[in-house]
């Protein structure tokens, strides 16, 4: 069977949803639960400051943000690959600075392969003060961080190059695709010619719109291996492991 026909049509894609009609409808993501905070994030009422819910993938729930900087940290974590879940809010530090006893609540903890890390988001500006720094270092210095690495993410590092990538492809993996229409969609690129670019094969996919979802979020979950801090147009779609074995999981009929 080939991979393209002559008039556009995918003959894979056509069999699948002709079996599968429903599966051409678009479902956004989004019914799952907020995940909760060690502290409270939304409040109702007057508010000085940007507050709400991102719906991760990743964590399969609504993640609750306060600033644009912290929403815009989570669509990074979407694409970044040794992220497995994060955590907003996630637990009270204690710490002692100047003879004093304070406490702080990070904005995140990153859940990744090998290790866990607390993470505090701040504009770039905030960080370069020497009262910020200390407070930096105390974190760094107390008992009650369990083994878990602390760090400062800046909006600069945030909004880094790979931030529009990311952002292009969740706004097409948010929306619920099927196990059986990914595999699919994966055994259709391992047979694409050697060298293929995303940009061609995006453009193949536009009569099948729920198609491109999948490519897309394959792509951000690392089953295709893309440089995301490089557009995505002009780089070839490489056949990974994961992909070969995910086409090969492939049978709706």
């Amino acid at each position: 069977m080939p991979v393209i026909s002559a008039a556009g049509i995918i003959p894979a894609l056509e069999d699948y949803f002709a079996q599968f009609p429903g599966d051409r409808q678009p479902v956004l993501f989004g019914s799952g639960p907020v995940q909760p905070t060690a502290r409270r994030v939304i409040r109702h009422g007057p508010r000085s400051h940007y507050v709400g819910y991102f719906f991760s993938r990743k964590n399969n729930c609504h993640v609750p943000f306060e600033s644009a900087i912290e929403k815009d940290a989570c669509l990074l974590f979407e694409g970044a690959r040794p992220v497995r879940r994060y955590l907003s809010q996630p637990a009270e530090i204690q710490f002692r600075m100047h003879g004093r006893r304070r406490k702080t609540t990070p904005d995140f903890e990153l859940i990744c392969d090998k290790r866990r890390v607390y993470v505090e988001v701040k504009p770039e500006g905030k960080t370069r003060t020497a009262a910020f720094k200390d407070r930096v270092v105390a974190i760094k210095s107390t008992g009650t961080l369990d083994g878990r690495n602390y760090r400062v993410l800046t909006d600069v590092e945030i909004r880094g190059p790979e931030l529009p990538q990311i952002a292009a492809l969740y706004e097409n993996a948010r929306w619920r695709v099927s196990r059986t229409l990914i595999k699919v969609v994966a055994g259709w690129l391992i047979n694409l010619p050697d060298g293929t670019l995303y940009e061609d094969a995006a453009d193949q996919l536009k009569p099948y719109p729920m198609a491109r979802c999948a490519l897309d979020g394959m792509i951000l979950d690392s089953v295709i291996r893309m440089d995301l801090g490089k557009p995505l147009g002009q780089q070839p779609i490489v056949t990974t492991e994961a992909l070969r074995s995910l086409s090969l999981e492939c049978s709706y009929e």
